[in-house]
């Protein structure tokens, strides 16, 4: 079992946020996060990131206790992909893929050969080996995406987490990193992402968290829980069902 999540609870002051959460996720499989703005998706991914320690319950990865493992082992467990971000310097895309050997390199060593072929191979997997000597600054939205996966994936992490996935990309490449998590998950890569899209957690994930705050949360096999009625009391709008194409497309009711 990569993750095991057992009665985990958070609050911040009074607010609860997560109550005696309840998930498992094996090598290969893939976990969506659907939950309307403030409700706890953004906050069950910091605490797997080491970001919000004082919660309480148990956490296990790759089979060891969360609070046994130092935070340098946790790093090598877990690649991390951002909603967004803005790099400070600008890098050339095979220095930014590179950082995410930081962990098992350390800080003031040199890269290998092996690592530098690693982060080559991690960029062809993505799909961004093309831009290997462009700098970062120079990227589009959907691109510098391309190039944070191959970061996060260069050390081949037990366990990949994903915080809204497809956000402010083009629909070319959303369909782009929605075929990577499938090709990630075939080679027995697993993946959690949060995401507003029930849609693209439908057509991906093995499994759905819906959470949805002070109501609780749904936690089961995506084809199981992602329906009509569950959607209806996550969001508060009405999503339709439909067959395109021998294909099942969750959309809200007013785009139909």
């Amino acid at each position: 079992m990569v993750l095991d999540i057992k009665n985990l609870n958070f609050s911040y002051g009074k607010k609860v946020i997560l109550k005696d959460l309840n998930l498992s996720l094996k090598s290969g499989q893939s976990l969506g996060i659907l939950g309307p703005n403030g409700i706890g998706k953004s906050t069950l991914i910091r605490i797997l990131l080491s970001l919000l320690p004082s919660f309480s319950g148990q956490i296990s990865l790759n089979g060891k206790n969360f609070g046994e493992l130092s935070l340098k082992e946790r790093a090598k467990l877990i690649g991390y992909v951002p909603q967004n971000e803005k790099p400070s310097f600008a890098f050339s895309v095979l220095d930014m893929i590179m950082l995410g050997k930081n962990a098992s390199i350390g800080l003031f060593k040199s890269p290998s050969k092996k690592d530098i072929d690693d982060a080559r191979h991690a960029a062809i997997l993505v799909g961004c080996e093309h831009l290997l000597n462009q700098n970062v600054d120079e990227l589009s939205g959907g691109q510098m995406q391309l190039v944070l996966i191959a970061r996060a994936i260069v050390s081949r992490p037990k366990l990949l987490i994903m915080d809204e996935l497809t956000s402010f990309l083009d629909t070319a490449h959303q369909d782009a990193i929605l075929s990577l998590i499938s090709r990630l998950n075939h080679q027995g890569m697993a993946v959690i992402f949060s995401s507003h899209y029930p849609d693209h957690t439908y057509m991906i994930s093995h499994l759905s968290l819906l959470l949805n705050g002070e109501k609780g949360y749904i936690c089961g096999a995506t084809k199981d829980v992602l329906n009509e009625a569950n959607l209806k009391s996550l969001f508060g709008t009405d999503f339709i069902m439909a067959q395109i194409e021998d294909k099942t497309r969750i959309m809200p009711r007013w785009s139909v």
